[in-house]
C-alpha cells in the first residue's frame, strides 16, 4: 500500500508561494481572551481579477469577470465580516493569498484604528489548483503547516484535493490549534466520492491525535471548513453525554472524538436550518469541532443577512449578472479555551 502525508518539512517553498502571514504586530491587545468567535465560510469560487489560468472555465469565458465586479464581490465579503464580527474567519474557494491581502485593505479603509486591522492571515491550495483555504485572524498565527495527501493504493486516481492548513492560534494567555479543511465534494457520484473524504478524515483524525500526544493536558483544537459531508453521514457517538465528543473520527490505527455544534447534548439539531439548501433540502455541511480544552457557548447558521433571502436560503453567487454572496451560509460559533 502507498500512503504518504507530505508535512511541513517538505513544503518550504510551497509556503512562501502560497502562505503567508501580513504582520508581526497584534491587531489588538487580548491578553485574557478566553472567549473567542469564529465563522466559517465557502465563499464559492471566489477569485480575484487577474487571469491566471488556474480559474474555472466558466470564468476564463466570461465578459462578466473584470476588476469591477472583483471589487463588487470584495465589498460583498467584507459586508459579511463587518457584520459577523467575528475574530476568526476560515475560508474555502480562495483563489490566493492576494484575495486576503485585499479584504484587509478594504476593510482598514482610511482607518489606522488597531482594531480596524486585520494584521494576521494564512493561506494554501494545491500547486495548479484553482481554490483554497485561509485564515483571517484578528490573533497572531504561528507554526502554519500545511498537509497534502499522495494515496496510490486505490484502483483509481486521486483527483485534486484540498490540503489541510494548521496554524497555531495565540489568544492572550492561551494558545491552541486550527485546522482549515475542504473535503472532496460530491461532483462524481456521492459513493464514488465517499472514498476520498474517508482518506481526508483519517488524515485529520490522525494529525489530532498527533497534537492530542504532544500537547498532553493543554490539548485544544478548532476544527473548520465545507467537509462536504452531512453530520448525520459522519460517525456518531452513541454515548450522547460523553464529554470528549460527540462525533467519531476514524484514524489510520486509532480513532478521536470530537464535539460537533451542529448537534445538541440530547442529540437533537442545534438549528433548524443547515447551511446548504440543494434540491430543496437543507445539508449540514459546513463543520465546526471542537476538541480538547474548548467549550462552546453558541453556534449558528447565520441566515440572516444580505447574504440570505427571507426564508435563510443563502443566495448563491450568479457570474451571467453578478448578483448574490454564496451558496453556502456562514457558521458561526462563540467558544470558550477552558484551561
Amino acid at each position: 500500500m502507498k500512503f504518504s502525508l507530505l508535512f511541513n518539512a517538505t513544503l518550504s517553498l510551497f509556503f512562501l508561494s502560497a502562505c503567508s502571514v501580513f504582520s508581526e504586530e497584534p491587531s489588538r491587545s487580548k491578553n485574557n481572551s478566553s472567549v473567542i468567535s469564529v465563522v466559517s465560510y465557502n465563499a464559492q469560487e471566489f477569485f480575484d481579477a487577474n487571469r491566471d489560468g488556474c480559474e474555472y472555465s466558466d470564468f476564463k469565458k466570461s465578459n462578466n469577470w473584470n476588476s469591477d465586479s472583483y471589487k463588487i464581490r470584495l465589498e460583498r465579503l467584507c459586508t459579511v465580516i463587518k457584520n459577523l464580527n467575528a475574530d476568526i474567519y476560515v475560508f474555502q474557494e480562495i483563489e490566493n493569498e492576494g484575495v486576503l491581502q485585499d479584504l484587509s485593505n478594504f476593510l482598514a479603509g482610511e482607518s489606522w484604528r488597531q482594531k480596524d486591522l486585520w494584521t494576521y492571515s494564512c493561506f494554501a491550495k494545491e500547486p495548479d489548483s484553482a481554490i483554497g483555504n485561509a485564515v483571517f485572524s484578528r490573533f497572531p498565527l504561528s507554526d502554519i503547516k500545511v498537509h497534502h495527501l499522495d494515496i496510490r493504493s486505490e484502483s483509481t486516481h486521486q483527483p485534486s484535493m484540498r490540503p489541510i492548513l494548521e496554524a497555531s492560534v495565540t489568544a492572550g494567555n492561551n494558545k491552541f490549534k486550527l485546522y482549515a479543511c475542504h473535503w472532496k465534494s460530491k461532483s462524481g457520484g456521492e459513493e464514488e466520492t465517499e472514498l476520498w473524504r474517508n482518506w481526508q478524515e483519517q488524515i485529520l483524525a490522525d494529525l489530532l491525535l498527533q497534537e492530542k500526544e504532544n500537547s498532553g493536558p493543554d490539548f485544544a483544537a478548532l476544527i473548520c471548513g465545507d467537509f462536504n459531508r452531512d453530520i448525520l453521514d459522519f460517525s456518531l457517538n452513541e454515548k450522547t453525554d460523553d464529554p470528549e465528543g460527540n462525533i467519531i473520527l476514524r484514524g489510520k490505527n486509532n480513532q478521536i472524538k470530537v464535539h460537533s455544534l451542529w448537534i445538541d447534548s440530547p442529540g437533537n439539531f442545534s438549528s433548524t436550518k443547515g447551511s446548504y439548501y440543494f434540491q430543496n433540502e437543507w445539508e449540514r455541511i459546513d463543520q465546526i469541532f471542537i476538541a480538547g480544552n474548548i467549550r462552546f457557548k453558541k453556534f449558528e447558521p447565520q441566515y440572516n443577512g444580505e447574504w440570505a433571502d427571507e426564508t435563510g436560503v443563502p443566495l448563491g453567487y450568479k457570474l451571467y449578472n453578478g448578483s448574490g454572496y454564496s451558496d453556502h451560509l456562514p457558521v458561526k460559533a462563540i467558544i470558550e479555551l477552558s484551561y
